[in-house]
């Protein structure tokens, strides 16, 4: 690694990534969701937030329906992988995306088969008054935001989560700021994919900042590393009001 790679990743980048204004062309955005949702499932991208449900779920009644509203929901895959652990493991869930682009909601309805009765709606989260929410979770949603929209981010979790809250994220590392470009292109994913990918990595937070972020917000959370090159920061289980 270079000096000067190490001295620009030292502190998280402001550059904002393309995808964040939006597109203006609702067939590409889906295009590019679906390139994401494939480096997702190929980085394990979900694995983290789905370890977070699996636990969390293991205390509750095996009748009872769990509601988990996924925020930032992108293309839907997050949810869908959700959808799935509910079928292996018999448990009736209730699933909402939230993401503040109408095009990514368009493009999730799509892709998601409606046999999974998963609902995605467009909206800001922070003006999001979610009722009856057990899980909140997120990926990949973090590093877009900066450092004191984290701390409303941290905040607005914890008052609105019954019963718990986990927020998957990247870690910014040289690493896979190197590798992720190469591949990118062995993928042949779309180029805004790999400028994003490769912008989101240095925006992302290290588990030093993480912890500073907690503190300031003033919530019970705690930080866990992840393979590959991955961190979640989650609230400990609550018991919350009983679920249905």
């Amino acid at each position: 690694m270079s000096l000067g790679m190490a001295r620009g990743l030292a502190q998280r980048s402001q550059l904002p990534e393309l995808m964040d204004a939006g597109l203006g062309d609702a067939h590409l955005h889906a295009r590019v969701l679906a390139d994401l949702a494939a480096a997702n499932r190929l980085t394990l991208a979900h694995r983290p937030v789905l370890q977070f449900l699996r636990q969390a779920w293991s205390s509750l009644p095996e009748d009872a329906v769990v509601s988990v509203l996924d925020v930032g929901s992108g293309q839907g895959d997050l949810l869908r992988s959700v959808w799935q652990l509910g079928q292996r493991q018999f448990r009736p869930v209730r699933l909402v995306g939230l993401d503040l682009q109408h095009d990514s909601t368009c493009a999730a309805r799509a892709a998601t088969p409606r046999a999974m009765g998963i609902d995605f709606i467009t909206g800001d989260l922070f003006a999001h008054r979610p009722r009856d929410a057990d899980y909140i979770v997120s990926s990949q949603l973090a590093h877009h935001l900066d450092d004191e929209r984290i701390v409303e981010f941290l905040r607005w979790l914890q008052r609105h989560a019954r019963r718990g809250w986990c927020i998957a994220d990247l870690r910014r590392h040289w690493l896979p700021y190197v590798g992720f470009p190469w591949l990118a292109r062995a993928a042949g994913w779309h180029r805004i994919v790999l400028i994003d990918g490769t912008r989101s990595i240095a925006r992302a937070c290290t588990p030093q900042e993480w912890q500073r972020l907690i503190t300031r917000a003033g919530v019970p959370a705690m930080v866990q590393g992840h393979l590959p090159f991955r961190l979640t920061v989650q609230s400990p289980q609550r018991r919350g009001e009983p679920v249905r």
